[in-house]
């Protein structure tokens, strides 16, 4: 399950459930002008390396928080998706993932609507899913 919690109200209530379903949750991701949350899910008895999917979701800013239009941006049998990230300016969200047998780099809008490989490589640009926190790309002071 993802949560968002206030940081200007202690009580419980402030809790609200952005999404469940999946039995895991990993890499929520908040768009840089705070539009949208992106994040990945998978369920047992798969493992991060296995089968995920790319969730994107838009904030309701008119009633507390919550998620509108939720649709899956990427989602295919045997495929695993790690660290999504936005481009600085926003524009991009990129991500990798092994539909090709490696974790290359790639990218999409937030509608979803084309993927661009980045790199086209026989080699790893990712790692197992289970090293939360560890980024594998970046992006420099030029937003590259």
């Amino acid at each position: 399950t993802i949560v968002s919690v206030s940081l200007n109200d202690s009580s419980s209530s402030s809790m609200v459930t952005l999404d469940s379903g999946y039995d895991f949750y990993s890499s929520p991701t908040i768009s840089p002008d705070g539009r949208y949350l992106v994040w990945i899910s998978w369920n047992h008895p798969n493992m991060p390396w296995d089968q995920t999917d790319l969730w994107i979701g838009e904030f309701n800013n008119e009633a507390n928080s919550s998620l509108i239009n939720k649709k899956k941006l990427f989602a295919k049998e045997d495929v695993s998706i790690l660290q999504p990230k936005w481009s600085p300016n926003g524009k991009f969200l990129y991500f990798i993932h092994d539909q090709n047998g490696w974790w290359n780099l790639y990218r999409t809008t937030s509608d979803g609507q084309t993927i661009e490989h980045m790199h086209d490589e026989q080699a790893d640009f990712g790692g197992p899913g289970w090293m939360f926190g560890y980024s594998y790309y970046d992006f420099d002071s030029n937003g590259n």
